[in-house]
């Protein structure tokens, strides 16, 4: 039974492994500034938006949905020399299809995923990532270690249920190791161009 569940445990990690990186997601590829519509997977959820841009330019890249009433920024950032990249949770939109609109100093690509494929922070468990990302934090853990890695700027803030950024955690620029206190219930956002991780602080 032991060797069971450390091998499930194994293909479990090596699934997530492969949706960080991009393993079989169906792409939309463009260039600058472009308005596309994506089918949606699901009826109706929130969704994961998975960003990547090229990092032969340096700029601004931004994504912006027009179907939920009004042009609503769902993700923003800079772009540098390495490949930029963003997985967030954006809020219900009705219908199957997403209207985006997306602007980057040279060629990206997006794709849409369930929710589900989020990445989550639990107990005993540590997360490397790189650029902006959204996490579902496990109900228990009263603090997590983040650690940035690089020269830029870093945000580390909660994300309400529907979807808004909430109370800033931690924030600053370069090399930082910091233990940081967090609600009980609630989903983490990471901001910067750089390298972390995030792990249970084990209280």
């Amino acid at each position: 039974m032991e060797i069971l569940e450390r091998g499930r445990a194994a293909l479990e990690r090596l699934d997530v492994a492969a949706r960080a990186v991009g393993h079989g997601l169906t792409w939309i590829h463009g260039s600058g500034t472009t308005r596309v519509r994506v089918h949606r997977p699901g009826t109706g959820g929130r969704v994961l938006l998975v960003f990547e841009a090229e990092g032969r330019e340096h700029g601004a890249y931004s994504v912006s949905g027009t179907g939920f009433g009004r042009a609503t920024e769902l993700v923003k950032g800079a772009c540098g020399p390495d490949v930029t990249r963003a997985r967030v949770l954006v809020p219900p939109q009705r219908g199957a299809v997403m209207l985006l609109e997306v602007s980057a100093p040279g060629p990206w690509r997006l794709a849409l995923r369930p929710a589900g494929e989020a990445r989550q922070l639990r107990r005993g468990t540590r997360l490397t990532g790189r650029g902006v990302e959204s996490v579902v934090k496990a109900a228990g853990l009263r603090a997590v270690r983040f650690e940035h890695h690089g020269d830029g700027p870093f945000r580390l803030l909660t994300v309400t249920r529907s979807l808004h950024t909430g109370p800033v955690l931690a924030d600053g620029r370069g090399e930082a190791r910091l233990t940081v206190p967090v609600p009980d219930r609630c989903l983490l956002r990471i901001e910067t161009t750089g390298r972390w991780s995030l792990y249970d602080s084990g209280t």
